[in-house]
């Protein structure tokens, strides 16, 4: 057995790691934290006989907000190579209520690694990390810095005890995998069950064959790597959508079937809608200038078939008038780390999410593909009923499918009362994705792109969308003098494309006044910018973005920045990201506050609303282990993606702010955590894969604009009715039927959602 202690005693080591192939023990428990390289944030350590009962305490304001057990390199880390073994494994035993913890791993570099982990009420887990998943995440294994388990506010008190924490190949006693494989077998069991129960049909015997095989391999004393590559490939088996799969194709006996869905439902190729979510009809409402969409969820039966086309016709009302719809293919990204339950689906597999061109397709036997069908209806288009075909050429036979568009007299105005700002990195340049195709042209185009779907989107320091980079002139003597002409046509041409908000001068990235280059120059740059947005009126929609979620010991000197500032221009408005619980610090220097979903203080909000600044909010990372709407992640209900206007008009919310489009520094058609535990953060576009089309947009962009479309709706409804009581306008107004709580929305109201757009059109229209 190796053994690399770094010459510390070597801790109690589980009996039942010594038959795994040599591992190497990380940490020695049974020495003083401070002889090693632990540390404790907030977590009382007490030692047992194999390792350490770490208790997490409830937070509470003013605590640290993540607490955590910290094992870094050096003394306490055994080795920071960890190259020659194939997993990182420990054993947490829970002493508490069910939750789930966080583990975070740091290379040399501060590249990081996060997984999370499941842990029952009064069980013991084993915890594995692939050696070989962090190196796909990018961390140099050979040398690894730190490992820190952690959590996030707890509401109560957790208490695990942690044990055995090493590396090594194989981290299964026989023991501990024949348990592994008797509860799976459990597990298919209880599916063959629950199978047996549905109507008879094609797909039934099949699946019932397959579960049997599953069963007989997983009952098997000596198949490990076959059974292992069954926990790769398909474990868990989720029993309710092999039920809504049994009831789907009892009901659809045919070879291929085609059913109308809400757009906001995410099914894998191998899933299946329950009946209560399939759509009577084809049937959108919308109103001018607004864009709505649909699903159309093609099956094949227990054939594969090929060759399949879908296509939709131009909708037109009773004098002809046309509107052009879309149809596009939905294309399935791999998911392998998934988001765990409840705040994820927790299932491995290929979600949908890029929307492709539409072209023909094949299917293999019980699978689908699904379509989207939009419509952006324009501004000017004339109220009524609009009518059209979908045609699906399938198994030798063409089904046609009635399309209905009613329009309402209603107009959502292009620059909406919802400010945006999104960042973009300009990843298009990368030769893996565009290369020398990604011309300033095509990075206008993606600009635009952006603004379908009311997205404003800004890169840090560049002069693409606004030509700051020609207004300002310094002569020989320092004093610097602007010509705004360039620079205004650029800010009139955006606006009537439908951008609300810019991002305005940038001096640079300051968290301090000595990184303030020249301050001589940037104050006059900031003074005739002052005097400029004054004489257009434009101050409003207009921000400074210099500092990102400064941490609570850098508020003084954050403050003394914005001050300098506001000496330059009380109208030049500064914008604060915060993830800490201290935004009120700044009261009276911040301008725009952006708090975290989870720090959103709608009380605070409205004191600085009253004041006349600006209270927005954001999403990232933070909301992977929390079930608030968000705009990223993509393995979990789409209606949270779409339920994001309504949670940002219902708490009183001005503006929205997301981190990264096109965050693309691992491919986000071939691995989904384009942040690290964030299937989707950070990239809501997908690199064509020609090199030379735009970027795809994502099924979370589409829904994310439908979200702020009814924000635009839900302000006309407040506007229009501002006086009435009654108890349907309010109820609207309120988001009641989809949201429940700052941090619980309407998960599965994917009908829902389509009900309430359509009141608010309804009411609207009277």
């Amino acid at each position: 057995m190796k053994k690399r202690l770094l010459g510390l005693a070597l801790g109690v080591i589980s009996p039942c790691l010594l038959m795994a192939a040599e591992p190497v023990a990380l940490s020695d428990f049974q020495v003083e934290p401070e002889t090693t390289g632990w540390t404790f944030r907030e977590v009382k350590p007490e030692k047992t006989e194999n390792g350490w009962r770490l208790t997490y305490p409830k937070w509470r304001q003013g605590q640290e907000e993540w607490p955590a057990a910290v094992l870094n390199a050096g003394d306490g880390l055994a080795t920071t190579d960890w190259s020659k073994e194939q997993y990182l494994a420990f054993r947490l035993f829970n002493e508490s209520a069910a939750f789930t913890i966080s583990l975070r791993l740091d290379d040399a570099e501060q590249r990081q690694y996060i997984a999370q982990f499941p842990l029952p009420a009064g069980e013991e887990t084993l915890c594995l990390v692939k050696i070989a998943d962090l190196k796909k995440s990018g961390l140099a294994v050979e040398r690894m810095a730190s490992w820190n388990l952690w959590l996030t506010r707890p509401p109560e008190e957790r208490r695990v005890v942690l044990s055995n924490l090493v590396l090594t190949d194989d981290p299964y006693t026989a023991a501990d995998w024949r348990r592994k494989c008797d509860a799976a077998a459990e597990q298919v069991a209880a599916a063959e069950t629950e199978l047996k129960k549905q109507p008879d049909s094609a797909f039934r015997k099949a699946r019932l064959a397959q579960l049997a095989d599953w069963r007989q391999l997983l009952e098997a004393p000596d198949r490990r790597s076959a059974q292992q590559e069954w926990f790769d490939t398909v474990a868990p088996i989720n029993l309710a959508s092999l039920a809504a799969a049994a009831q789907f194709f009892a009901a659809r006996p045919q070879e291929c079937s085609v059913s109308a869905l809400p757009s906001t439902l995410k099914l894998r190729q191998d899933q299946f809608p329950a009946e209560t979510m399939i759509l009577p009809a084809l049937q959108l409402d919308a109103a001018r200038g607004e864009g709505e969409s649909l699903q159309l969820l093609v099956a094949a039966g227990g054939e594969a078939l090929d060759g399949i086309k879908v296509a939709v016709s131009a909708l037109r009302d009773e004098t002809g008038n046309e509107i052009e719809p879309k149809l596009y293919l939905l294309g399935y990204v791999p998911v392998s780390k998934p988001t765990p339950a409840p705040n994820g689906f927790g299932e491995k597999g290929r979600y949908p999410d890029p929307l492709c061109p539409n072209e023909p397709f094949r299917l293999a036997a019980f699978a689908n593909q699904a379509l989207l069908l939009t419509v952006r209806v324009p501004e000017t288009a004339e109220p009524g009923d609009y009518r059209g075909t979908v045609s699906v050429e399938c198994g030798g036979r063409t089904e046609t499918l009635p399309v209905a568009l009613k329009v309402y007299p209603v107009t959502v105005p292009k620059n909406g009362r919802l400010k945006t700002c999104w960042i973009y990195r300009n990843e298009g340049r990368d030769p893996r994705y565009y290369g020398a195709n990604w011309t300033k042209e095509m990075e206008l185009a993606f600009l635009r792109q952006n603004l379908e779907y009311r997205f404003d989107a800004e890169e840090f320091g560049s002069s693409i969308v606004l030509p700051w980079d020609s207004v300002f002139t310094v002569d020989e003597n320092g004093k610097v003098s602007a010509d705004w002409s360039g620079w205004d046509r650029a800010v009139e041409t955006w606006r009537a494309a439908g951008k609300n908000t810019f991002l305005g001068y940038y001096p640079g990235w300051i968290t301090a006044m000595p990184e303030l280059k020249e301050p001589e120059i940037e104050a006059q740059k900031l003074q005739l910018t002052s005097r400029h947005l004054a004489e257009k009126g434009w101050e409003n929609d207009f921000y400074m973005y210099i500092f990102d979620e400064p941490a609570p010991a850098d508020a003084d000197r954050i403050k003394e920045v914005c001050r300098w500032i506001h000496r330059q221009g009380t109208n030049l408005n500064i914008l604060l990201t915060s993830c800490h619980d201290n935004e009120q610090a700044y009261r009276d220097d911040i301008d725009i506050f952006v708090p975290h979903a989870n720090i959103f203080d709608a009380e605070f909000g409205e004191e600085c609303r009253r004041n006349g600044k600006q209270y927005w909010q954001y999403t990232c990372i933070g909301t992977v282990g929390t079930r608030y709407p968000d705009s990223w992640k993509i393995d979990f209900y789409g209606t949270g993606h779409r339920a994001l206007g309504w949670w940002l008009f219902k708490y009183g919310s001005q503006g929205y702010l997301y981190w990264g489009l096109d965050y693309w520094r691992v491919n986000p058609w071939e691995d989904t955590e384009t942040f690290p535990n964030g299937n989707g953060d950070g990239s809501m576009f997908y690199p064509a894969p020609d090199g030379k089309s735009l970027p795809y947009p994502s099924l979370r962009a589409e829904l994310v604009r439908d979200g702020f479309e009814d924000y635009e709706l839900l302000s006309l409804l407040a506007k229009r009715y501002a006086d009435s009581r009654e108890p349907e306008i309010r109820n609207l107004l309120e988001a009641e039927e989809i949201i429940y709580e700052p941090d619980r929305y309407n998960e599965t109201g994917d009908r829902a959602l389509l009900e309430q757009h359509r009141r608010l059109l309804e009411w609207l229209s009277k």
